[in-house]
């Protein structure tokens, strides 16, 4: 794929989830672009909860803390 393509892609690629580049740099984690692919095609567990659900989680352990 060329950049230009990549480029025309890229919206509706965020919008499929696609990670996003670093704001300060413009570069894009390879790694995080691989878990994403993974995670599409089935290779990977499902992806990690939204943070809201994962606080939930948490407020939950904490609770049975005391």
């Amino acid at each position: 794929m060329t950049a230009k393509e990549f480029a025309e892609l890229l919206p509706a690629l965020v919008h499929d989830g696609f990670p996003q580049a670093c704001p300060i740099t413009g570069n894009f984690d390879l790694m995080a672009i691989d878990a994403w692919q993974d995670r599409r095609s089935g290779l990977a567990g499902p992806a990690a909860p939204p943070a809201a659900v994962s606080a939930d989680i948490v407020r939950a352990r904490l609770a049975t803390l005391g």
